[in-house]
């Protein structure tokens, strides 16, 4: 996994299971944006993992 930060924007790049995934993700004052660009067979799955994105980053955020 490659990752850079600049400010408040983390651009990433992984190869997961042969498949090239890139994206950002931005920190704002009250929430975080994440864009991944998803390849082939991987962006038939988007919704599901946007969804378990949005759960597990939630419980992150919910830790103190």
């Amino acid at each position: 996994m490659d990752q850079r930060w600049e400010g408040d924007r983390l651009t990433f790049a992984a190869l997961v299971a042969g498949q090239d995934i890139r994206g950002t993700l931005d920190v704002l004052a009250d929430s975080i944006r994440m864009d991944i660009i998803l390849p082939g067979i991987l962006g038939l799955l988007a919704g599901k993992i946007s969804g378990k994105l949005k759960q597990e980053g939630q419980l992150l955020l919910e830790k103190k």
